[in-house]
């Protein structure tokens, strides 16, 4: 890959959206926006898609008269128009970089910005935690949703698909420019881009669904806009998750990340759950491990081409002794979820439940769905669960081990798990797991418990059937099984 680098910060002409879709449309015909696959050697290295592959995904410059033989003048014409494409003698380059992410093709800047106003001004393309936030979002209809600190606008784009309107907002205007491109590039009409200082440019406007991915680095310059808002610490995230439930419909759901530091007086989630104090919101909170200022310094430090060994030892010496400065100690990050409830008469109060993050499979914004409603079962009471009629989620599987004796195979242990959503295994009864194909919903789970005291009889009726309903709990808040309506009114995965 080249280290050639384009030091142009000019806007992307936006002003023909028309234009932007018919260029889009052209690409992917050449087999750009499905794969872009040449850094695997799968893509043919003289095509059209390679061409568009080095320039726009790869950051390495092309002769221009090679990208007119591949791609015609009046599609490289367009690019320059457009801003797309910048001429670097008899060189052409990228612009900018833009890569599918979720379903959509999202606009970024290259990842070494040559001065500091492109860096402060700098748009990050989609990385884990953008892809992380989009797969914890749920497929399913939606009138309004709100991309707060969009940046490329990959969150947004991605939730408009089932949306009918849709904003994306950002202080930087860089990525306003480079969203609104994208918006037009994906057809996505009914998109808006709008600027705001936190919540200034939406004030009193309310949404189904928000999502967040913030500036939330800790870190001691403030400088760039993609790492940090410059008001310290952890304050911006701690603002924006405060200020998230005002802008919520009641019933809807906002999905955020932030770093939260850790200090002598506070852990971190301890820290999350405070700012999440009498907010309106039933809230989960996925955490990632927790990092050490040495470890949380070099994952988030600025990468530069110009820094030797000495430098960066200097630069992690600068963050460690800003962190030591501050008083904090670890830092942690955090899916934040929350929902929108205002309890009425016997409702159950608001409630706040911290869920260790496994592995997740690309999208399991579903299961998250599937969670809150298993929370508002369990809390609702003891009577209620009874009388629930639960079903196996379709992507859980059981597995039995069996040990040999003189004559047949003995079940020895037997788990449950979950193919899909968040890869959450539960270890259970041998008895209760080969019973569970039962729970399809036909039956209460007073029926289901019952049948297993009745095998037992005597004194030993309440244990087994104390233990089942507390098994059933389990799972329940692990999401391996929802009532039967869940599954009616939200369908499958």
């Amino acid at each position: 890959m080249s280290n050639f680098v384009p030091s142009t910060t000019a806007p992307l002409d936006v002003s023909d959206p028309a234009l932007i879709r018919r260029v889009a449309e052209q690409m992917a015909a050449m087999g750009f926006a499905e794969d872009m696959r040449i850094a695997d050697g799968e893509t043919q290295p003289d095509s059209a898609a390679a061409c568009l592959a080095r320039c726009f995904a790869l950051d390495a410059p092309t002769p221009e008269s090679t990208l007119r033989e591949r791609l015609g003048n009046e599609l490289v014409d367009t690019c320059f128009r457009l801003g797309l494409l910048v001429r670097r003698g008899s060189l052409a380059a990228g612009a900018v970089c833009f890569v599918p992410a979720g379903d959509a093709t999202v606009f970024f800047d290259h990842p070494h910005p040559d001065t500091e106003q492109g860096m402060r001004h700098f748009v990050m393309g989609p990385g884990g935690t953008t892809q992380k936030l989009i797969g914890s979002i749920p497929k399913r209809r939606r009138k309004r949703i709100l991309d707060l600190c969009s940046g490329s606008g990959a969150a947004a784009f991605s939730a408009a698909l089932y949306a009918d309107e849709a904003v994306a907002a950002d202080y930087n205007e860089r990525a306003l420019n480079l969203a609104r491109f994208g918006a037009s590039w994906n057809g996505l009409q009914h998109v808006g881009v709008r600027f705001t200082d936190r919540f200034s440019g939406i004030a009193g406007e309310t949404f189904d669904l928000i999502v967040c991915n913030p500036p939330f680095v800790v870190n001691p310059a403030n400088a760039s806009m993609f790492l940090s808002a410059g008001m310290g610490g952890d304050l911006f995230s701690e603002h924006i998750v405060r200020g998230m439930a005002a802008h919520l419909c009641e019933g809807g759901f906002a999905h955020l990340l932030c770093d939260v530091v850790a200090t002598a007086r506070q852990s971190s989630p301890e820290r999350l759950v405070e700012w999440l104090t009498a907010n309106g919101c039933d809230a989960m909170l996925f955490p990632s491990p927790p990092k050490g200022p040495s470890e949380y310094a070099e994952s988030w430090m600025p990468p530069s081409p110009e820094r030797d060994a000495d430098g960066f030892r200097d630069e992690r010496a600068r963050w460690i002794r800003y962190y030591d400065e501050s008083g904090f100690l670890a830092f942690q990050r955090f899916l934040v979820v929350l929902r929108k409830r205002t309890p009425f008469d016997t409702d159950p109060p608001n409630w706040t439940r911290i869920i260790d993050m496994p592995n997740v499979q690309q999208f399991y914004g579903h299961h998250i769905l599937r969670l809150f409603a298993n929370e508002d079962l369990l809390r609702a009471g003891e009577p209620a669960l009874l009388a629930a009629r639960l079903k196996l989620a379709p992507d859980a599987r059981l597995s039995v081990q069996f040990f040999p004796n003189e004559t047949r195979w003995i079940p020895e242990s037997s788990s449950l798990r979950l193919t899909g959503g968040l890869d959450h295994e539960a270890q259970v009864a041998n008895v209760l797991g080969l019973a569970a194909s039962r729970l399809d919903g036909s039956i209460t789970v007073d029926e289901f418990v019952s049948s297993f005291a009745s095998q037992a009889g005597g004194e030993d009726a309440h244990s087994i059937q104390r233990a089942i309903l507390d098994a059933l709990s389990r799972l329940l808040s692990l999401g391996f099984l929802a009532p039967v309506e869940f599954f009616s009114t939200e369908g499958a995965p």
